[in-house]
C-alpha cells in the first residue's frame, strides 16, 4: 500500500508540475502573441500615418499648382489685353511692364524700378 500511495503521489506531483509548465508555456505564448500583435498594430498605424501625410502633401501641392496655374492665366489675360497691335510685341510688353509701378527685373539681386 505504501508503494502504491507513493507512486500515486509522485504521479500526481508530476501531473501538477506538467500542468504548471503548460500554463507557463501558454502564458509565455500569450504574452509573445500580444507583444507581436502590439508591434504589428504599431507598424500599421505608422504606415497609415505616412500615407495620410503623403496624401495631404499631394493635395497641398495640387492646390498650390492650381493657384499658380490660375495666376499665370490671369497674367496672360492681362498681357493679352495690354498688347497694342500697332506696336511690336516686345514694345507692348515693355509698356505693360513699365505701366505697373513695381519691380520686375532683377539684376544681381537688385530691383530696377521703371
Amino acid at each position: 500500500m505504501c508503494c502504491s500511495y507513493s507512486a500515486l503521489c509522485q504521479h500526481q506531483h508530476h501531473r501538477q508540475h506538467h500542468q504548471h509548465q503548460v500554463i507557463h508555456v501558454n502564458h509565455r505564448s500569450a504574452v509573445t502573441t500580444l507583444f507581436t500583435l502590439f508591434h504589428a498594430t504599431t507598424a500599421v498605424l505608422i504606415v497609415l500615418n505616412f500615407v495620410s501625410l503623403s496624401e495631404a502633401q499631394i493635395g497641398y501641392s495640387r492646390y498650390l499648382s492650381e493657384l499658380r496655374i490660375q495666376e499665370l492665366r490671369n497674367m496672360a489675360i492681362r498681357l493679352e489685353h495690354s498688347i497694342d497691335m500697332d506696336k511690336f510685341v516686345c514694345e507692348s510688353y515693355f509698356d505693360y511692364v513699365c505701366g505697373r509701378n513695381r519691380p520686375l527685373f532683377s539684376i544681381l539681386g537688385m530691383y530696377v524700378y521703371i
